[in-house]
């Protein structure tokens, strides 16, 4: 699946009509919102494929790795799945791996088959990796691959934070006069909910539209939250080495002026 091609259209249409549409060469897979109508609607990608002699009888499957903002994929002119949705309530899962199986029955032998990637796309849209068929127990070695480096290793992360959080608020809480032990509790905790972006679609993916965009704001204000306080912190306690408890007990150093 080395030559792609697209097309593409403001509002979604159904499989059986995109072959109607004017296919061109695609050059930038990150790239995909400068080809939609004013960068936002749905972008087409198509390609041909064969499959090799190896792979003919064996269960199949499509690793598309992340792709913003979501997707609904085709093979031979059948579904074989979706991550995300378009208007009226989009939902961009822009850091899960994509891993559809491809029934045998979908696909025409070895030649002649055809795989369309329907993108929605909204100021930003890309495909991180290059789709890959190939057999499924690969395949899901990739995905796992990805999803560790891209979640799970996030998830770690995001728990580690609070942990620290959760030691340094300790700290506080018995040397009330180690106020930058507060500060930096709360920068971790505002910090662990802002990462919290990079693994939480993963487990929300069938959460009702109105929860997720609750969580959205979360993370915006979570994000906001941790900016806030980093100017804060900065400004109280100077530079200092992080998770050693290697924090100055004396106020900042006052100008001569004051």
């Amino acid at each position: 699946m080395d030559k792609w091609s697209y097309s593409s259209s403001a509002s979604k249409m159904d499989i059986s009509q995109i072959g109607s549409l004017d296919f061109k060469p695609m050059i930038h897979k990150n790239r995909l919102a400068e080809l939609a109508p004013q960068n936002a609607g749905y972008v087409y990608l198509k390609a041909d494929f064969t499959l090799e002699e190896n792979l003919l009888g064996k269960p199949l499957s499509l690793f598309a790795g992340r792709i913003i903002w979501a997707d609904e994929v085709y093979v031979n002119g059948h579904r074989i799945g979706s991550t995300g949705s378009g208007p009226p309530r989009a939902s961009n899962h822009w850091n899960i791996p994509r891993l559809y199986p491809i029934p045998d029955m979908f696909l025409n032998g070895k030649r002649n088959n055809q795989i369309v990637m329907m993108v929605y796309v909204d100021t930003e849209g890309a495909l991180s990796d290059i789709p890959v068929i190939g057999p499924s127990v690969e395949m899901e070695k990739q995905n796992r691959l990805h999803r560790f480096l891209n979640v799970e290793i996030n998830v770690i992360l995001t728990f580690f934070l609070l942990f620290i959080s959760i030691y340094h608020f300790l700290i506080y809480w018995y040397r009330k006069k180690d106020v930058s032990n507060l500060y930096y509790s709360l920068l971790l905790v505002s910090f662990g909910l802002y990462n919290a972006n990079m693994f939480i679609w993963a487990a929300v993916k069938k959460v009702p539209h109105s929860r997720q965009m609750f969580i959205g704001v979360v993370f915006l204000l979570g994000g906001s939250v941790h900016d806030i306080l980093l100017v804060v912190f900065n400004l109280n306690s100077g530079i200092y080495i992080a998770g050693w408890g290697l924090f100055p007990d004396n106020p900042p150093l006052k100008s001569p002026e004051q």
